[in-house]
């Protein structure tokens, strides 16, 4: 596929194009891409944490902020800690 030509197709479809040349010559060659691989899309979710592109944001789920605030929470009411605190 010629570049100007991709360009023409718009962001989503130039990748979904690519992303498909490059899985068919993986395939040719023997490489699994089938867990390394995204699919084009606009947030993406890595460690835990959502990414998103088109809103230049980063997002953590309820649960992981609820466990933060806890952690937190207990910190507070500290004095001093160790390294190796057996009561974290």
């Amino acid at each position: 596929m010629i570049a100007s030509q991709s360009a023409a197709q718009g962001p989503t479809n130039v990748c979904t194009t690519w992303q498909s040349s490059l899985s068919e010559y993986c395939s040719r060659l023997g490489v699994s891409l089938k867990k390394k691989v995204e699919s084009p899309a606009t947030f993406l979710e890595f460690l835990g944490v959502t990414l998103h592109t088109s809103q230049m944001e980063a997002r953590l789920s309820e649960e992981k902020v609820r466990a933060l605030v806890s952690a937190s929470d207990k910190w507070q009411v500290r004095r001093r800690c160790w390294k190796r605190d057996p009561r974290l």
